[in-house]
């Protein structure tokens, strides 16, 4: 099984680009609704040997979402103790809905990101660098706050990825044990 492929498969086109078809994905979010993005930049930002700007934002897609989880893991330990992996998988997969925000502005981060190293139309190649500069950082701002935020709105007692026993264990499948509180 190749690295992230069940946050790649839950996630891959969670969060949409405009295309000729009328393809509204799942989250009902575009990358085109962030301040300053458009398809014309990641068609500007297309490499060549990438062909079409669809290519461009899948490898945009399969970074930022691997990127995801390593971000998500580190902030789930700030509350519980999780060293599976696919316990993150599965608690990001089972709570789409509230990293959504999250995940769009993180891809608006990766899709600067890749403004700064593949800017391709003359249009776009006289763009002040410290306004993408600044631009990234913003959406990576953001994609910190909605994910502190999305991560508080996990309700871990009745996740399916959690199991509550008078012991603490990992499972085979990754599903964390947590012993219940005395409090």
């Amino acid at each position: 099984m190749a690295i992230g492929s069940v946050i790649i498969g839950c996630y891959f086109d969670y969060i949409g680009i405009e295309r000729c078809e009328d393809v509204t994905p799942d989250s009902g979010l575009f990358i085109g609704d962030l301040p300053g993005m458009t398809n014309a930049v990641i068609q500007a930002i297309t490499d060549p040997e990438d062909g079409t700007y669809l290519n461009t934002w899948i490898k945009i897609q399969n970074r930022a979402i691997l990127t995801f989880r390593t971000h998500l893991l580190k902030e789930l330990n700030k509350c519980l103790q999780i060293n599976k992996m696919e316990t993150v998988e599965c608690l990001a997969c089972e709570n789409k809905e509230l990293f959504a925000l999250a995940l769009q502005n993180l891809l608006g981060s990766f899709t600067m990101i890749q403004a700064l190293y593949n800017w391709n139309l003359s249009r776009y190649s006289t763009t002040d660098k410290n306004a993408v500069e600044d631009m990234k950082a913003y959406y990576f701002t953001e994609f910190q706050t909605e994910l502190a935020a999305a991560v508080k709105g996990i309700d871990v007692l009745n996740s399916d990825c959690v199991v509550m026993e008078k012991t603490c264990h990992i499972a085979a499948n990754g599903r964390i044990s947590i012993q219940q509180s005395r409090m």
